[in-house]
């Protein structure tokens, strides 16, 4: 049986309220990776299973997240609004991911679950 990516999201709702020894800004920023991680592999799983999706990304030379963003877009209807979610939670992921400080953590936290919640409204 195949994984299922969305308990990423979930944990990532639970993770900052945790009892762990880490700063609840490691919690939040980690939060934030998680929602993003199960949100893209749920979506791109769904893309080739429902929607026959196969990705160009070597051929357009630009990244595996973008090619599927892209894919998204150009299917139309409610997967555009998914498409830009997900490009919005893909920026919040990589601030957390990668910057040393981040201003409001706990938005940024708040606002990826929000993300997260509505692509997956969109894409089961």
């Amino acid at each position: 049986m195949a994984f299922d990516w969305r308990e990423y999201v979930t944990i990532a709702g639970d993770l900052p309220q945790l009892q762990t020894s880490s700063s609840i800004e490691a919690k939040q920023r980690c939060a934030v990776s998680r929602a993003y991680y199960g949100v893209y592999c749920n979506t791109r799983n769904y893309a080739i299973q429902k929607l026959n999706y196969v990705s160009t990304a070597r051929q357009m030379k630009w990244s595996e997240h973008k090619d599927l963003r892209v894919f998204l877009h150009n299917r139309g209807g409610n997967l555009i609004k998914a498409a830009s979610d997900l490009e919005r939670l893909h920026g919040l992921r990589k601030r957390c991911d990668y910057n040393d400080t981040v201003s409001r953590p706990t938005i940024m936290y708040t606002e990826a679950l929000k993300l997260a919640k509505s692509i997956m409204a969109i894409v089961p």
